[in-house]
């Protein structure tokens, strides 16, 4: 069956008899908003319009989704992928191949261009690159990958960590840093709410997991996991200088 819209007023037609029935996908601001799908013989458009019929988003792409909170509708023509507004504007193309939702922001996937950082309440792409790898990390945080090395981006698009890395990996309060240098691999820490780098991955081969000093110390080397070592608080600081061979309890900030 096809379905049109009148007025309840006056039962003047608003809209001819050639779409599917509708069904509800947002009520924000007092206006409850519902899917609009022409038919046009054997294929289906898809729109939105408002309560009172009055069409906002021209039914002309391949499959809609639901408006989120930032009030933009995820659309799509073939397999690309674009958010319109309720204004019916597109505000992010319809040139993406995939989109993800994180916190009030979309990764978006360019095939050619690689990935951005949208707002989902604007479409602005927020990030200054693209990138060839972002996806969700923390709260706070996105990783973020170029030329096969990782670093992070904030939920602006802001560089939070370099993307200078081989291997993050995130414990307690920090993240662990692992990066390749000529003179052989080397350990470092950033901040794991922030990406701010606290040790630089250029003199410590290891630092080992906070687990054994409940997340606040760090056993460290400087020669290729062997003795002698030092300790490290969370903060990347150095309370131990690497000349010990063991190092028995930590209590108090005292060793």
């Amino acid at each position: 069956n096809n379905y049109g819209f009148a007025s309840s007023d006056d039962l003047e037609e608003l809209l001819p008899c050639n779409y599917s029935w509708p069904e509800s996908r947002c009520d924000t601001a007092d206006v409850v908003y519902y899917s609009l799908i022409e038919k046009i013989g054997d294929d289906r458009k898809f729109g939105l319009m408002d309560e009172q019929g009055h069409i906002v988003v021209e039914p002309k792409y391949d499959a809609a989704f639901e408006i989120d909170e930032g009030n933009l509708m995820r659309v799509m023509l073939g397999d690309k992928i674009g958010y319109v507004n309720l204004n019916g504007q597109e505000v992010i193309p319809v040139e993406f191949e995939g989109s993800d939702k994180v916190g009030n922001r979309y990764i978006l996937h360019h095939n050619e261009n690689g990935y951005s950082l949208a707002d989902n309440r604007t479409g602005d792409i927020l990030t200054k690159e693209a990138y060839d790898l972002l996806e969700p990390y923390n709260d706070n945080l996105i990783l973020a990958k170029n030329n096969g090395l990782y670093g992070l981006i904030d939920f602006d698009g802001n560089e939070a960590l370099k993307c200078d890395y081989d291997q993050l990996r995130s414990e307690y309060d920090v993240i662990h840093l692992w990066k390749e240098t000529p003179a052989g691999g080397r350990a470092g820490l950033a901040n794991r709410s922030t990406g701010k780098l606290l040790v630089e991955c250029d003199k410590y081969t290891k630092i080992e997991s906070f687990d054994r000093y409940n997340g606040e110390y760090a056993i460290v080397y400087t020669r290729s996991h062997v003795f002698p070592i030092g300790l490290i608080n969370k903060h990347g600081k150095e309370v131990l200088p690497c000349k010990y061979m063991y190092i028995y309890r930590v209590e108090n900030g005292k060793a």
